[in-house]
């Protein structure tokens, strides 16, 4: 019986290493960049605004690979409900709170 080859090769963890070090150099960007956009004439409104968009395209990116591993334990459907549903919900107790995101940073 032979065993299958094995998924740690070099190559592999350079890949992997390269694109965590690309997802992480966006973190220095995100306590200065409210200061930039007051300094552009923003408002803190605009300011929440912008910083949720970035924290958005954080999440998403830094997401696809759990949802990619979730996918061989929950089928399509369920999985994009929850993906869904979890932004949504996550607004709602925001909003219930009455502390936006992005607020406490403007």
């Amino acid at each position: 019986m032979t065993s299958a080859p094995s998924l740690f090769t070099r190559p592999f963890l350079f890949i992997c290493l390269a694109t965590g070090c690309f997802y992480l150099s966006f973190y220095p960007i995100l306590p200065v960049m409210p200061l930039y956009v007051s300094s552009l004439g923003g408002t803190p409104t605009q300011i929440g605004l912008i910083i949720g968009y970035f924290a958005w395209g954080l999440g998403i990116a830094l997401g696809s690979a759990a949802s990619g591993c979730l996918l061989t334990f929950i089928d399509f459907p369920t999985l994009f409900a929850l993906i869904t549903a979890t932004p949504l919900i996550g607004a709602a107790l925001a909003f219930r709170s009455r502390t936006p995101h992005g607020r406490g940073i403007a």
